[in-house]
């Protein structure tokens, strides 16, 4: 039932990726930094440092509403004391997005991640076995436009699927107190992005 649920968002996230051709579309590149953690409905660890980066294209439908689709890495996870638990994704993310004025938009929208490695800084044994491959996030956030194709945004990436496996079928007992109170992403992040020129015909 789970990888059904996930399967349909996965499709979902694609369709809308692939298949929005009202305009050519505007090409870019996105970077920025992030503050992140793991919450449940009894506890939240603490935040961590990370970055994401990538690419970016513009779909224009109209003069208010576009979809941005961004294919991106991003570094996350959450801090432990000394430690810090290093989760590292591929993320493909579909965004309507709605001019309110010349400077400014807001969007929201959904993003698949795909878990590339996990593990802790003072571990030398990968912790990639303990959390689920795919994960679905909602992103809501607003960008900036400035002069000369830059701009800068902020938003939020909360997760909407459980992030750990359950360790019981894996014979295992590290954070098997968590099973029952599954933990979810959650991040805060500002960013930068240029769009490049289209060149006319």
């Amino acid at each position: 039932m789970k990888r059904a649920i996930r399967f349909k968002w996965c499709i979902i996230i694609l369709f809308t990726a692939t298949n929005v051709s009202f305009a050519q579309p505007k090409f870019g590149a996105r970077a920025g930094v992030l503050t992140s953690t793991i919450i449940s409905k009894e506890y939240t660890e603490d935040y961590r440092l990370g970055f994401e980066a990538g690419g970016l294209a513009e779909f224009k439908i109209n003069k208010r509403f576009s979809t941005l689709t961004e294919l991106s890495y991003a570094s996350k996870g959450h801090q432990v004391e000394s430690a810090k638990l290093n989760l590292q994704y591929l993320s493909l993310s579909a965004l309507p997005d709605f001019k309110l004025t010349r400077w400014m938009d807001i969007f929201l929208g959904p993003s698949l991640q795909y878990l590339i490695d996990a593990g802790f800084t003072e571990k030398t044994v990968s912790s990639l076995g303990y959390f689920h491959k795919i994960n679905v996030e909602a992103i809501f956030g607003i960008r900036f436009f400035e002069v000369k194709n830059w701009g800068f945004d902020v938003r939020v990436n909360y997760g909407l699927s459980k992030l750990m496996l359950p360790l019981y079928l894996r014979g295992v007992t590290y954070w098997d107190f968590k099973n029952t109170n599954n933990p979810h992403n959650l991040s805060f992040q500002l960013g930068t992005f240029y769009t490049f020129k289209r060149k006319s015909k």
